[in-house]
């Protein structure tokens, strides 16, 4: 498949895949967790001045989920090797955050029916709008992400009916969760930033989802709020997860791609469908099944 790889599907595409694999299920929960969540930027902190800032530069990227696999991995590979000219080790400065914290939360909360792992989050559209035919119910969706995912202003000159028309023709990985709301397809969301973000993004990419529709449909704040809100019931809930790598913002260095899948068979020990190899849609060049080079 040529570049640029799909990353907008048109929204009666992901309906009609939605209905035709929807099958029997009553209504549940839509868990969905981005990699994301555990990758702050890199802590220079122990660095001098001087070479934190050169660190910084060499750190940075910028990769979209139309590249081609190859293209991806080639710009990681750069970037690994920028790091190493300038002293340090990716994997060293760029870590992991341990995910057993919030997969000890789920667990007390949730049991997962159906685990989906992709690459992409516009994926959640699908699984979302699956969700819905089955059940005939709008969907309880609890996000743990660093992004919102609401629609944003995406370059110089875009403006907000543009977002929205995106988000309602054509969604993407983006503005999905938008698209959810606006058609009813997403009756309830609940967003939990980690705690190394805070609530910044909304401050400076607010979403462009309309404000009367945030403020009826959505909850924000950060993960420790949400575990204070949502005391662990005596009997889990129950509940489909969906489990995003985002390959084009998550680094593979240290094996990350390794303690991703980690967390998919911790939190599905039963087994887990990736999407990008089994699903109906083309979103995207990358198998989130398959880990990429650590470099």
């Amino acid at each position: 498949m040529a570049e640029p790889y799909p990353y907008r599907v048109p929204w009666e595409e992901i309906e009609h895949a939605a209905r035709r694999d929807a099958g029997e299920l009553g209504p549940a929960t839509l868990v969905s967790v981005d990699w994301d969540f555990f990758l702050p930027p890199p802590d220079l902190s122990r660095f001098d001045d001087e070479r934190a800032e050169m660190l910084a530069a060499g750190a940075g990227f910028y990769l979209e989920e139309w590249f081609g696999a190859l293209r991806q991995l080639r710009l990681w590979g750069e970037i690994a090797d920028r790091l190493r000219v300038l002293g340090a080790e990716p994997a060293e400065i760029w870590e992991v955050e341990d995910p057993s914290p919030l997969a000890r939360e789920l667990g007390l909360r949730y049991r997962f029916r159906r685990a989906f792992v992709c690459d992409s989050h516009l994926w959640g559209a699908y699984v979302a709008a699956r969700m819905h035919a089955e059940s005939g119910e709008a969907v309880q969706l609890v996000s743990f992400d660093a992004h919102h995912d609401l629609g944003y202003l995406n370059y110089a000159g875009d403006a907000v009916e543009r977002s929205r028309r995106r988000a309602w023709e054509r969604p993407s990985c983006d503005d999905w969760a938008q698209a959810c709301i606006r058609r009813g397809v997403v009756g309830r969301m609940e967003l939990a930033y980690p705690y190394w973000r805070g609530l910044a993004e909304l401050e400076r990419s607010a979403p462009t989802i309309s404000a009367e529709l945030l403020k009826r449909h959505v909850w924000v704040g950060e993960f420790d709020e949400w575990v204070g809100r949502h005391p662990a019931p005596a009997q889990p809930l129950e509940a489909d997860l969906l489990l995003v790598r985002s390959s084009a913002y998550a680094h593979p260095f240290g094996r990350a791609d390794e303690r991703f899948l980690g967390l998919a068979r911790e939190l599905a020990p039963a087994g887990f469908v990736c999407l990008d190899c089994e699903g109906p849609l083309a979103i995207g060049a990358m198998d989130a099944c398959l880990p990429r080079p650590s470099h």
